[in-house]
């Protein structure tokens, strides 16, 4: 079955009302999971979830989010092109915080970007630590406070071959690329949590990957998918 395009919550789900209200999109959807386990641990609330352009532009003008965090390559429509969803994204919401996410590395294209609306561009493949300072700074002023080198990083995953995990890391790797949660994971295969926790980050060390969403990136990449 495919997934919806869009997802919105009810406010009664939402952890505060004082809550930052924050609209993610992305056509991965462990980019997606990655996304929401940064933002509950920073105390926002997720009031939709797009995988397609036009689901996104959807929500942002029916939910009015308090910050966007959208990847700019999703296929479909006449909003494929990155640039495009940012320009209509700013027609319908003309003053939120947009962070583009892009798996790709042109300064030509992240200054597109800029002039299109987004006021950050974060490169999948950079270790963005600096995500909930990012947001944080974002919903302050709209600008990023100290120097911009997020945008651009170069610190990589590394690409370690999956024959470095054990049988079992990979299988866990394997059920985190399906989207399962590591509670899922244990109920399926009746081991306990805290055992598939450890041996997920057993993985991440070997991967070379150093938060969840680092390994979330690099599980959404054909590499990964592959397996």
């Amino acid at each position: 079955m495919p997934l919806p395009a869009i997802t919105s919550f009810p406010k009664e789900q939402l952890s505060s009302p004082t809550a930052h209200r924050t609209l993610i999109a992305d056509d991965h959807p462990v980019i997606r999971l990655g996304l929401r386990k940064i933002l509950a641990q920073m105390g926002h609330a997720v009031v939709g979830e797009a995988n397609t352009p036009s689901g996104l532009l959807e929500l942002a003008a029916s939910v009015a989010p308090d910050v966007v965090i959208t990847d700019i390559n999703m296929p479909g429509g006449t909003h494929a092109d990155g640039i495009a969803l940012i320009r209509s994204l700013r027609i319908v919401l003309p003053t939120a915080p947009v962070i583009a996410l892009t798996m790709a590395d042109n300064d030509h294209l992240f200054h597109l970007l800029r002039l299109a609306g987004a006021n950050v561009v974060i490169k999948k493949s950079a270790t963005i630590d600096d995500l909930p300072s990012v947001i944080e700074s974002l919903l302050c002023d709209h600008h990023i406070a100290g120097p911009p080198s997020i945008a651009t990083a170069h610190r990589q995953a590394s690409s370690a071959p999956l024959d470095n995990l054990s049988a079992r890391e990979v299988d866990v790797v394997r059920q985190l690329a399906m989207g399962l949660s590591v509670t899922q994971i244990a109920q399926r295969h009746c081991r306990r949590a805290a055992t598939v926790s450890k041996q997920k980050h057993a993985a991440m060390r070997k991967l070379g990957v150093l938060t969840e969403l680092d390994l979330y990136t690099l599980l959404a990449s054909s590499k990964i998918n592959g397996i």
